[in-house]
């Protein structure tokens, strides 16, 4: 055992891999950062007409997700992975597709964008500013177009 060293912590110091243990722990807690999406689920319409309201002072997205959808659950995975937007940026609605689909159908009327799931919308100043769908939803993508939008 190395002087000094827990009994834990002797292996990695002994093989130098204090330094590596180091790096990922600071990688894990990069990843958990990103992990932590900040879901709001969206379920009513009087969350829409709040959201719609809310998008005049600050950025708003909504998610169309089908949990029947490999595609979906792919997308989903990926922004969620990717995610490194604060949410002084924006909020994030989950809309659950299979369960609200009159809601779907609500948002397709209002922002005059025809429904594909998975969706992604962004909503400022009550109008849908930037959408994609399927391969082309990713947080960098969300991030340019609120750059572009600001």
């Amino acid at each position: 055992m190395v002087q000094g060293a827990s009994p834990i912590l002797s292996p990695f110091v002994k093989s130098g891999g204090v330094k590596k243990l180091l790096e990922l722990i600071l990688c894990y807690k990069k990843v958990k950062k990103k992990l932590l999406m900040n879901w709001k689920i969206l379920e009513s319409n009087d969350q829409l007409n709040n959201l719609i309201e809310t998008s005049y002072q600050k950025p708003q997205a909504i998610y169309k997700h089908s949990i029947r959808c490999g595609v979906s659950s792919v997308t989903k995975s990926r922004l969620e992975i990717n995610w490194d937007l604060d949410d002084n940026d924006l909020d994030i609605y989950f809309l659950d597709l299979i369960n609200h689909k009159q809601l779907s159908n609500l948002i397709e009327e209002t922002f005059g964008v025809y429904h594909e799931s998975p969706q992604i919308l962004l909503i400022i100043n009550g109008k849908a500013v930037y959408h994609t769908s399927h391969m082309g939803i990713s947080a960098d993508h969300l991030k340019k177009a609120l750059t572009l939008a600001a």
